[in-house]
């Protein structure tokens, strides 16, 4: 079978034959549009990233390209261009069939050949082909072809009938041999449960067959394309079915621009957004690392200056130096925490702080920048990536140092191999190597596991970035600023752009409470009241920021799961801070795709798309947060999410918990339960909800709390059926079976449960159930006596019943009484006479007339005491 676009394609071929061969010539010319653009498309995927953006100018130029002549010059400069270094290893064969210069008897020159025949019906000016010719020559002959034809010619009939065989037997030459077509390709799409759904294009591999057994890649979904690795086809789009595929066609406005499905003649429209960056070459970072090395202190250093207006940070820098200051373990360090929250210029001070210090332990300090956007007051600005690879910075690294053992003919091959060496064991200068905006570099796994397998004490490794995936040796988690760092922020700003007349105490503590002390967030905040002149709600300054908000979160949105993305997008729609637990329970609800939560929370918490509090002062209560701007954000791609009905429900639940908008707010999760049972129990009577619906929530819940199970059996006693007293044991049981139930005391639970056993005949059961109560440590001597009496009353009251198991029933008695009998010298006479007729039910008078014989010591005319003797005297003579 061949590739999926294409065997659709002659299923229509093979329709439009018996139409016309006007019909099939048209056909034909589709087919080999959609070659021409499979080809290409395949290609662009395939090329590796770099910091001249060679793959982003060619997606730049196939979106805006209305006819197949634009789609031929990029291939052509993919193939024999700048970017043809860029194409992996594996795409080498594909790569050298279309530009070797093949000889007549190759599939290539016959391919080109019968096209040239084609051209000639159609022209006959045509020249003929030499001996030789490349194999890309046939893209550029067909779009001559296709131009001639279907595009600005009007050939007749009978010229059409007598290129179509020239015409298709060249196609199948092509479709057949090209080996960019004659890969595995797949559309693939990650479940909420973490698994991948991979519909097959063509063969399978064991590359796409990894994924349905995997769940730890990030691969968006889409076309894919495997040449040893997965690459994204991003100008086709199909679906999960493989019900239609679309490729861009052009009509690129700053909206959108148009795909188009060549089997069926269905179009589409796509966003443009991605598309819209400029070409051209960008200014460089403003923490882009110095061309050359300067002498700071006693360290040699490319480090950019500290940024202007840094407010320092002085327990996360201490923290920061102390670790940079050990250089015999902790070989790699992370900075960790949102886009702009200041991770790069805490690196800067700590490192430009430590440099000047006679103590620094560095020879030489390396700084490696791959920040592709700057977070400006003004706005993100786009900006030149200085690296991206592990070349690019070895690269870099030897520029700085020109190291005369690395030949110039040699530096392609050798260059990764010597800033190993440099950052390993056999160096010769103590080196710390710092890799700026980690997240953004081509392959952020494979670097990082590349520097982890070379580094060695005493060189070390800092790196910042937004993921904590990272985390290195030792981790740095950089939150927001503290209120008094805030203020120096907001001060210092003020002063600067003399905003005293407009900025009032009561707006900067607003504005530190809603930003949650990001330092980016809060010169945006400002920048919008400078211009102005007047305040602003802050959430409204920053729902209006969506170029920051892109900047801040896009690209990370993007490589989430579904399942974390689904959890992000719950939590921004419900405002307000969420127990973890909560959370937890309505995403694993049944009417929802099963999802691995645990695994999507820690992943939007890696991600810093969401806060945590509370851990530290219990593992129950957890509660998890969003911050202003990532829901604003969230909330923007919450308008379009196909989920959107579903997370509406289930934020619905959410609200069984009730709201809590503030940190300090935050309090112990257990007592929200009982107001989740209470709101859920109202909202049942009103039937606003179906007991059915909201019972797996309260389950998962109760089993997280314990008490919860109280409240489930209440629920279900007030709302169930009559046939539930079962699981209504079972709830009450679950409760019991916890040792550290301590919220309701486990002695009601069981006295509850006796009742319920004894309503429904269970007598050994009601029996034990009494027992467990004088069990309880905390049981006390009236509480003890109580249910000696109900026992008694429990035994006489089935005296005869058939179902009595004598053993046990003996057994349990005698466990009540021993409970008794440890607490013989606190018991009363009437407390005394219920042990004695628990002696009597198992048949030991001795004990029953000792026990009652001490209960009149204690109250002379007792006169439950002296029946029982009387009784234990009147059998005693018979």
């Amino acid at each position: 079978m061949g590739l999926l676009p294409l065997e659709r394609m002659n299923q229509r071929i093979t329709t439009d034959r018996s139409d016309s061969d006007s019909a099939l010539f048209n056909s034909l010319l589709l087919k080999g549009e959609l070659i021409a653009k499979l080809t290409t498309a395949g290609f662009v995927a395939v090329v590796q990233e770099d910091t001249d953006r060679h793959k982003y100018t060619h997606l730049h130029q196939l979106v805006r390209a209305d006819g197949l002549g634009g789609w031929t010059d990029v291939l052509d400069a993919l193939l024999i261009g700048p970017s043809s270094q860029l194409l992996p290893q594996n795409a080498r064969a594909a790569h050298v069939q279309l530009t070797k210069n093949e000889a007549v008897e190759s599939w290539q020159h016959r391919a080109v050949e019968l096209l040239n025949e084609c051209l000639r019906c159609i022209d006959p000016t045509t020249p003929q082909l030499g001996n030789r010719i490349q194999g890309r020559q046939w893209f550029r002959d067909f779009a001559t072809l296709r131009n001639r034809t279907r595009g600005h010619g009007a050939a007749r009939p009978s010229t059409l009938s007598d290129a179509c065989p020239s015409l298709e037997e060249s196609l199948g030459l092509m479709e057949k041999n090209l080996g960019i077509l004659n890969q595995p390709w797949a559309y693939i799409r990650q479940n909420l449960s973490g698994k991948y759904r991979v519909t097959y294009w063509m063969a399978t591999s064991d590359a796409f067959e990894e994924l349905k057994r995997t769940e730890d890649k990030r691969l968006p979904e889409g076309v894919y394309v495997d040449l040893g690795d997965l690459h994204q086809v991003e100008l086709i789009e199909s679906d999960a079915d493989a019900s239609d595929v679309w490729l861009v066609n052009g009509k690129f406005t700053e909206k959108n621009h148009e795909l188009l499905s060549y089997f069926t003649d269905n179009t589409k429209k796509r966003d443009s957004s991605p598309y819209l960056q400029p070409v051209q070459p960008l200014p460089p970072s403003e923490t882009e690392g110095l061309g050359r090395l300067d002498l700071s202190g006693n360290t040699f250093t490319n480090l950019p200056p500290v940024p202007s207006g840094y407010v320092p940070r002085r327990d996360l820098e201490s923290q920061l130096r102390e670790q940079l200051c050990i250089t015999d373990r902790h070989s790699v360090v992370t900075l960790t925490g949102y886009g702009g929250i200041g991770k790069t210029s805490l690196a800067l001070a700590v490192i430009n702080d430590l440099m000047e210090r006679d103590s620094c332990p560095y020879d030489v300090a390396i700084w490696f920048s791959a920040r592709d956007v700057d977070l400006l007051t003004d706005g993100p600005k786009l900006v030149r990536t200085k690296g991206v690879t592990i070349r690019d910075f070895a690269a870099e690294y030897i520029k700085l140092t020109e190291p005369s053992m690395v030949e110039s003919g040699d530096k392609k091959t050798r260059v990764e191999d010597y800033l190993a060496t440099q950052m390993g064991v056999d160096s010769e200068h103590t080196g710390l190597f710092v890799f700026d905006n980690f997240e953004t570099t081509s392959s952020p796994l494979e670097l990082y596991q590349w520097i982890d397998t070379y580094v060695r004490p005493p060189n070390k490794v800092l790196i910042t970035s937004r993921e904590r995936r990272f985390t290195g040796d030792y981790a740095v988690q950089v939150n927001g600023m503290n209120r008094d760092e805030c203020y120096s922020l907001i001060d210092s700003v003020a002063a600067l752009r003399g905003m005293g007349k407009v900025l009032n105490e009561n707006y900067k503590t607003q504005i530190i409470d809603e930003s949650r002390g990001h330092p980016y967030v809060i010169k945006l905040i400002l920048g919008e009241l400078v211009r102005n002149k007047h305040q602003r709600k802050v959430e409204r300054i920053i729902a209006d920021q969506d170029r920051v908000l892109d900047a801040l979160f896009e690209r990370s949105y993007n490589r989430l799961a579904p399942a974390a993305q689904r959890a992000f997008l719950t939590l921004c729609n419900w405002k307000s801070s969420v127990p973890r637990v909560a959370l937890e329970a309505v995403l694993i609800r049944p009417k929802n795709e099963i999802m691995n939560v645990d695994s999507a929370i820690d992943e939007l918490l890696d991600l810093s798309f969401i806060e945590e509090f509370g851990r530290d002062t219990s593992e129950s209560d957890v509660w998890l947060t969003v911050p202003l701007s990532a829901r604003v954000f969230g909330n923007k791609k919450l308008r379009v999410s196909p989920s959107s009905v579903a997370i509406k429900a289930d934020s619905e639940f959410l609200q069984l918990f009730g709201a809590v908008n503030q940190r300090n707010n935050l309090q112990r999760v257990e007592p929200r339960v009982h107001r989740m049972f209470a709101e859920a129990a109202r909202r049942i009577e009103k039937r606003h909800i179906e007991l059915d619906d909201v019972v797996p929530i309260l389950e998962y819940v109760s089993g997280k709390f314990s008490v919860g199970w109280i409240f489930m059996a209440e629920l279900l006693e007030e709302f169930g059926e009559p046939n539930d007293q079962g699981q209504i044991l079972e709830y009450l049981m679950k409760y019991v079976e916890n040792p550290n139930s301590q919220s309701y005391p486990a002695s009601q639970v069981w006295r509850r449960i006796a009742m319920i056993h004894e309503a429904f005949g269970g007598l050994n059961e009601a029996l034990d159930a009494l027992v467990q109560v004088t069990r309880q440590p905390d049981a006390s001597v009236d509480e003890l006596s109580d249910i000696a009496n109900q026992i008694n009353g429990l035994l006489r009251k089935n005296a005869i019943n058939p179902s009595w198991d004598k053993y046990v029933k003996d057994a349990l008695i005698q466990d009540a009484a021993n409970e008794m009998e440890n607490n013989l010298e606190n018991l009363n006479a009437d407390d005394c006479s219920r042990l004695a007729w628990l002696y009597m039910n198992i048949g030991d008078k001795y004990n029953a007339r000792r026990v009652a014989s001490l209960g009149l010591d204690r109250e002379y005319d007792n006169q439950h005491c002296e029946r029982l003797i009387e009784r234990l005297e009147g059998n005693w003579r018979c």
